[in-house]
């Protein structure tokens, strides 16, 4: 059953679903970076036909990569927790659901 908030009751949940929305951010950030690094040395391994791999250093990616996916879910599970709907991470978006006029209705932010 969802969570219904008040436009007060939203406001001031904004500050901790700020803190939590740049906390997944920064975990996408983490996790891209390790992304491209590991697709940066796959496609050096085939078009050179075989090179020498630095196994700490795709170690390192690989485990950088899974940390960065694990914070970033914890950080929406957390905002999910709270009651409030990720929409869009990119801008920030995030909803409210609350009930006006006898209808379920979202407030934006």
């Amino acid at each position: 059953m969802p969570r219904y908030f008040s436009h007060d009751q939203a406001s001031r949940l904004l500050p901790e679903v700020e803190r939590l929305l740049r906390l997944a951010l920064h975990a996408r950030s983490v996790y891209e970076e390790a992304d491209q690094g590991i697709a940066s040395l796959q496609q050096r391994v085939q078009t050179m036909g075989g090179i020498v791999v630095d196994i700490s250093k795709a170690r390192q990616l690989q485990e950088s990569r899974e940390e960065g996916a694990k914070h970033l879910r914890e950080s929406i599970e957390a905002i999910t927790e709270l009651g409030v709907q990720v929409k869009d991470l990119d801008i920030g978006l995030v909803d409210f659901p609350t009930i006006y006029r006898g209808e379920e209705v979202l407030l934006c932010w």
